[in-house]
């Protein structure tokens, strides 16, 4: 997993430093909808009815990180590693390492690039969209490192991608192995 280090400063002689998570985005393909035995949720990677398979694209999400995260991100990371998480059972439990803009804390943070550097998703306190002048500061601090840090990388979020994206396939072709096996046992007691 990759991860970037920055230190952004809002105003004269504070400066605060922000860890990011940065992952391509990629299907979550599972087998089986509607009681059949068919992919589905596969986000372009097979062709459909007229348009081409696309691939997994070249879309990057950058998760703010909270001061606890750990240095190596595992694979099988959750919200309660993002900053600004607050645990639902205890509301006064929330993660640090936050991004703090004229005094406000903005919580939860991600950007969400689809290929063009101008014009990321921006979230904010979960799933909020930043106000305006947020949004200003988000881009003007944040998003030029982050998008500078997914250019430099590219090749290599690409590569864990894909690694995950195929341990996912074989995953779910896993568990259909084992529940035809299964069906393929019960039919063998049936009575005909």
């Amino acid at each position: 997993m990759k991860t970037i280090k920055m230190t952004v400063s809002t105003k004269k002689g504070e400066a605060q430093g922000l860890r990011f998570l940065v992952v391509q985005e990629i299907p979550f393909p599972s087998i089986g909808s509607g009681g059949r035995l068919a992919w589905s949720n596969c986000g372009g990677l097979f062709p459909s009815y007229g348009p081409e398979a696309e691939g997994i694209g070249s879309k990057f999400i950058c998760y703010l990180l909270a001061d606890p995260a750990p240095e190596i991100i595992p694979d099988d990371y959750n919200r309660t590693i993002f900053a600004g998480y607050a645990d639902y059972h205890d509301k006064t439990k929330i993660n640090g390492g936050t991004f703090r803009l004229r005094g406000r804390d903005l919580g939860e943070m991600s950007l969400r690039f689809d290929g063009n550097p101008q014009f990321p998703e921006i979230k904010v306190s979960g799933f909020d969209r930043p106000s305006n002048s947020e949004r200003e500061a988000i881009m003007k601090l944040i998003c030029p490192a982050l998008w500078q840090f997914i250019t430099d990388h590219q090749a290599e979020l690409k590569a864990e991608a894909t690694a995950k994206l195929k341990a996912r396939f074989a995953a779910e072709l896993n568990a259909a192995r084992k529940t035809l096996d299964a069906l393929e046992a019960q039919a063998a007691q049936a009575v005909i």
